[in-house]
């Protein structure tokens, strides 16, 4: 009731209350919220070995802007997944992602401490370290 009373808009009292009793990531978008489970975008491609062709998919949810990526994911597992994948896409494409410029952000950073990618580890960031990520 705190919030609403010093003029908090309602859509940040709802992902500050959410966050801390639900831990639900939301997108917070100029036609209003999102949950997580509705922001992916599913890719798809197609691998020929031995004269068969597989048909790969994946499920990501991503933000990007010129030359900023931001990945949501709910596990430390899909974010590995997702970063292999774009270690992969990096180094065919010649693309090179400074390190320094890399943040880790995460609910609990006592689980993921930090992150190897693209062979430098990423620290996360502390709870009352500010950054500014894509959009906001």
């Amino acid at each position: 009731k705190a919030l609403p009373r010093i003029k908090i808009p309602q859509t940040i009292t709802n992902l500050i209350i959410d966050i801390i009793t639900n831990r639900h990531n939301t997108v917070i978008t100029n036609h209003g919220t999102t949950e997580l489970e509705h922001t992916d975008y599913t890719m798809y491609t197609t691998v020929t070995t031995n004269n068969r062709i597989h048909k790969i998919e994946a499920n990501h949810s991503v933000l990007a802007y010129i030359d900023d990526t931001t990945w949501i994911v709910l596990s430390k597992q899909q974010l590995k997944a997702i970063l292999n994948t774009a270690t992969i896409f990096y180094s065919f494409t010649n693309i090179q992602v400074n390190p320094n410029k890399s943040v880790l952000a995460t609910l609990n950073p006592t689980d993921t401490p930090s992150i190897l990618f693209n062979g430098s580890n990423i620290e996360s960031i502390k709870h009352k370290q500010a950054f500014r990520f894509l959009g906001c």
